[in-house]
């Protein structure tokens, strides 16, 4: 297990997010223009999301668990 699947869901969640802050921003019509602004953050952060899963990689490395005995 790489992540990528997690990585896929909370890029989907942030549109969820994004798509319900819109929403609100309709009954708060004076803090729309900061909504919008976390609007446009949450979904650059899923377009992210989505390049990091589809990268030449695909995605995470997952590293070898190493346990220390004190």
């Amino acid at each position: 297990m790489d992540g990528a699947a997690e990585l896929r869901q909370l890029a989907h969640l942030l549109r969820v997010g994004a798509d319900a802050a819109r929403e609100i921003a309709t009954l708060r019509p004076n803090d729309a223009g900061a909504i919008d602004r976390l609007v446009g953050q949450a979904l650059t952060m899923a377009e992210k999301l989505e390049v990091i899963v589809a990268g030449p990689r695909g995605g995470a490395t997952i590293l070898p668990f190493t346990a220390r005995l004190l």
